[in-house]
């Protein structure tokens, strides 16, 4: 399992079976909740899925008589939406849980990619991340 909240693991597994994804295709996995206190408060169980595009450029300046090498650093978000797996209204009790999810990648995203020169880079990547959520009370 992966992610902790205080007396709970989370973790989440993807369905290889279809091979590739890519836009327009199918996610499919299940999130896996393992509480192991008596009760853990929790509204609800969120899944997250974003993309983003990374960069980063090394290039050399020349200051008077000395050469400075600098970084310039950029990142992107291509895709980014969140949504909720499972209400739980308050607490969720001990044991073991299962929630199975599919959605369908937006047509037209990038395919993950990338590529090294020196030490510049350019990199296409995908999470996918599942988090316990509680709502803020105010008074």
């Amino acid at each position: 399992m992966g992610n902790t909240a205080a007396g709970a693991f989370l973790g989440v597994t993807i369905d290889e079976s279809n091979g590739t994804h890519y836009g327009g295709s199918k996610l499919r996995g299940k999130v896996y909740l393992d509480v192991q206190n008596p009760s853990i408060a929790a509204d609800s169980l969120n899944i997250k899925f974003y993309g983003r595009e990374q960069t980063r450029v090394e290039y050399v300046v020349h200051v008077g008589k000395r050469t400075e090498t600098r970084h310039a650093y950029a990142t992107s978000y291509i895709y980014n939406v969140e949504f909720i797996l499972c209400n739980f209204g308050g607490s969720v009790v001990q044991g073991r849980y299962e929630f199975p999810f599919e959605f369908t990648l937006p047509p037209g995203i990038p395919g993950k990619q990338g590529t090294t020169i020196g030490s510049s880079y350019y990199i296409v990547d995908y999470h996918l991340e599942a988090r316990l959520s509680r709502r803020e009370v105010r008074t």
